[in-house]
């Protein structure tokens, strides 16, 4: 029996031909249109408003599998708004009321997580297809999933029918060297090569593969952020080689699914990249991104000093290890008698409750507290700008 030849695979084309249906030979090529069977579909309430149109157009079928669609009341809602908008009441009783209706498992209603943070963190393994409604789906390549944001009819029907049509994508390399100082973070070094290459250029409609000697030292929360914003450099997907790193964090999970039911691929030596681009940390410092670009990067220092207006940390950027490092610094600056200075507000929002009352356990809150952050339960707060809490015009936050 002849066998058809080996062809080398990038970690996202693996995944894809693992899930590929009908498929007449083992391996897969940009270009391919493959149907693929989906292991997950997540959504929001903002997206289900217009997925709601596209089930109803369907007849409101059964769900391909309702324990494989995550549902999160997360972007419009925050107590204030919960209590008063009459637009956020309506989306979140559409999700309340289909939550019920398809009696869903993996349902969270308001302030109680954000829809990526939960998912990452309980029920997300390496090698599966995640199709979100909403672009930052692409966190979940931080765990070596191929995850990729698409319009809502598309997820709905993934959601209905189990499977989808994609088109493998062409692929680039971004390849992390060097050690980054103590204390920067996954924010930083995504903020570093959106900088370097430029977003909607070198990664546009592509497949982002992150390697590299530095991604070793990388925790899960870290590669977490640099997936998420994918979105923002351009990339279809981006996607981390789950490693040993992976493994360890998923097996602290108490609950099933654990590290030994994911697929551990990995890029063959041989790859087809079309590009591999060189992104060096060692001489990495703290980052800010200035209006109106994720990619319009300066140093931090070059703003030092910058009267503002107020300061919001939270977003689905934001991991746990970032808040307790924000913690830890207002705790050595409280102690050495540094006070808060302005009138300016100040907000901190957690991304899950399990995240918020560990902090709460470890004592950490207090020193937000105590530098005058209100904490706010979770939610897509100020980085949506769509429920109360947002920037005045005109104001620097």
């Amino acid at each position: 029996m002849q066998t058809s030849p080996r062809r080398a695979m990038t970690l996202t084309q693996k995944i894809l031909a693992a899930h590929a249906m009908g498929l007449s030979r083992p391996w897969v090529q940009a270009g391919d249109i493959l149907r693929v069977r989906v292991d997950w579909t997540i959504a929001s309430e903002l997206a289900w408003n217009g997925m709601d149109k596209t089930y109803e157009a369907l007849g409101r079928p059964p769900l391909h599998n309702p324990d494989r669609f995550f549902l999160a009341v997360d972007h419009t809602v925050d107590p204030t708004t919960l209590r008063s908008d009459p637009r956020a009441q309506k989306l979140v009783q559409l999700s309340r009321s289909f939550a019920k209706e398809r009696r869903l498992r993996h349902f969270y209603d308001a302030n109680q997580t954000i829809l990526h943070t939960k998912f990452y963190r309980d029920l997300l393994l390496p090698g599966q297809i995640v199709i979100g409604a909403d672009s930052h789906s692409s966190s979940h390549g931080g765990l070596g999933a191929f995850a990729i944001g698409l319009g809502g009819a598309d997820v709905a029907a993934a959601m209905v029918l189990g499977e989808s049509w994609i088109e493998v994508p062409d692929a680039i390399s971004v390849e992390y060297v060097g050690t980054p100082a103590f204390g920067l973070t996954g924010k930083d070094i995504i903020l570093r090569t959106l900088g370097e290459l430029g977003r909607n250029t070198v990664a546009m409609e592509r497949s982002v593969e992150y390697r590299g000697p530095a991604v070793a030292s990388f925790s899960t929360d870290m590669r977490f952020t640099i997936a998420n914003m994918t979105a923002e450099f351009g990339g279809l997907n981006g996607i981390f080689e789950p490693d040993a790193v992976t493994a360890a964090w998923l097996a602290q999970r108490t609950e099933a699914p654990g590290f030994e039911a994911g697929l551990y691929f990995r890029a063959d030596e041989d790859a087809p990249y079309i590009a591999k681009h060189t992104i060096r940390l060692d001489s990495l410092e703290p980052l800010v991104a200035k209006p109106f670009s994720p990619d319009n990067v300066v140093p931090l220092t070059q703003h030092v000093g910058m009267p503002v207006h107020g300061v919001f940390i939270g977003a689905c950027t934001t991991t746990e290890e970032e808040l307790v490092l924000g913690a830890l610094v207002l705790e050595q600056a409280l102690r050495r008698g540094i006070e808060p200075t302005g009138t300016g507000r100040r907000l901190v929002v957690p991304g899950d409750l399990s995240i918020q009352g560990r902090l709460y356990e470890a004592g950490l809150w207090r020193f937000y507290e105590q530098a005058g952050f209100q904490i706010d339960p979770p939610g897509c707060s100020m980085c949506l700008g769509v429920a109360s809490q947002r920037a005045g015009k005109g104001e620097t936050w």
